[in-house]
């Protein structure tokens, strides 16, 4: 009984601050919520230290991105955990210095990590090894993150990870990668490195990751389990070489992923490049709109109105001003297909409705009473929001609208 209310008393302090943070206008969208001067960097935070492949401690070090509090007045943020790439034997943690502005611009706390790199030549699993010690870091900064909420303002309950190349490869590692799976990948691995747990500090803090952000990477085939699928927002090249946008030996790429995310009705954001190879949208630009669809996809998952998504274009994010919307719940109405590329049906109307249709930044584009079927062929590519009235209540129904070269698997 005292677990059964402990469990109920979380649920229910988790859905206050939900919906505390579905009701902060523009916040967490694509929207620049907070300017330049009031972004704050905290550099070179060390969260722990370990042994790499050369057998040399090696000090482990994180950039914190965050509203100034003298400007913000949340005192606890969701996290957005970002990882460099470099097929694990380079980068740096700067490199993601432009999706975490973006992160925080629009109102997230963000990290960027440092990890050990490189592996020796003479073995002929060093990157396996290389790609098991950094899970091995970016656990390592999670636990030290939540250990220390209160300083960097992290809400424990909100935490999204994300990275490009052998940093989504890594983010996807985090969420899925267990001993278990490691040990099916390379046996003895954790006798030989230690724990994915205990390495690089001893904090036992756990966390639970919300979704992905996956950059052109992918996750080993023995970690996905069904059961624990995750809502993922991806970017990936048709052309790659590097990381496949499919399946190979041992990885499980984007495209495989969101096909497997959509067959098992978990929420799915997927944008392909058809003539991009390995990293698309990596302009100062790009990194932009990839953060902001991000920001969008993550506020949909914490306000629990996620739609499937798949284009071949860069269609750009328009989450402001509706997702913060709660449908009435009183009234039953339902439309369909959503997505659409022009003809919408509701469900349930008796005719003494009232209707009306709003775009992406918020304008009234339909007023109108008693219908039955609304065609949208005209209509621009996006998110709308169709409202729907009668007898003074009102129920909010969220669809996308399809342009010619995007589709719904």
């Amino acid at each position: 009984m005292i677990k059964s209310i402990s469990t109920f008393l979380f649920l229910l302090l988790n859905s206050i601050v939900s919906a505390q943070y579905c009701n902060l206008g523009d916040r967490f969208t694509e929207v620049e919520y907070f300017s330049n001067s009031e972004i704050s960097i905290l550099k070179d935070v060390t969260y722990g230290s370990a042994f790499n492949y050369q057998g040399n401690k090696e000090t482990l070090l994180f950039d914190v991105y965050y509203p100034n509090p003298l400007v913000d007045s949340l005192t606890k943020k969701p996290l957005v955990l970002m990882i460099h790439g470099g097929g694990f034997h380079s980068g740096n943690k700067i490199q993601r210095r432009g999706e975490c502005i973006a992160f925080a611009k629009r109102g997230f706390i963000a990290v960027s990590i440092s990890y050990r790199l490189g592996w020796s030549s003479i073995n002929t699993n060093g990157q396996l090894l290389a790609m098991y010690r950094a899970q091995q870091d970016a656990n390592a900064a999670l636990r030290y993150l939540i250990n220390n909420q209160s300083i960097y303002q992290v809400d424990p309950n909100w935490i999204f990870i994300g990275g490009t190349s052998a940093g989504a490869v890594t983010a996807n590692n985090v969420a899925y990668s267990d001993h278990r799976a490691w040990e099916s990948i390379y046996p003895g691995i954790e006798g030989a490195l230690g724990s994915l747990d205990t390495s690089s500090n001893k904090l036992t803090n756990s966390f639970t990751i919300q979704a992905i952000f996956n950059n052109w990477g992918a996750v080993p085939k023995q970690s996905i389990k069904i059961d624990e699928l995750l809502p993922q927002i991806a970017f990936h090249g048709l052309l790659d070489s590097i990381v496949t946008i499919d399946s190979a030996t041992l990885l499980l790429g984007s495209r495989s992923i969101h096909y497997l995310l959509s067959q098992n009705t978990i929420c799915t954001d997927f944008t392909v490049d058809n003539q991009g190879g390995h990293g698309i949208y990596f302009s100062t630009s790009g990194t932009v709109f990839r953060a902001s669809r991000a920001s969008c996809f993550f506020r949909s998952i914490i306000c629990d109105n996620c739609t499937d998504f798949f284009s071949k274009d860069s269609i750009h994010a328009s989450c402001s001003n509706i997702l913060g919307i709660k449908e009435q719940h009183t009234l039953n109405y339902r439309i369909y297909p959503n997505p659409t590329h022009g003809q919408l049906n509701i469900e349930g109307a008796v005719g003494t409705e009232r209707f009306t249709l709003i775009n992406s930044i918020g304008e009234k584009i339909y007023d109108n009473v008693s219908i039955d079927e609304l065609t949208l062929e005209y209509l621009s590519p996006g998110l709308y929001v169709l409202n729907i009235y009668m007898s003074q209540q009102n129920q909010a129904l969220y669809f996308i609208k399809l342009g010619d070269n995007i589709m719904r698997y």
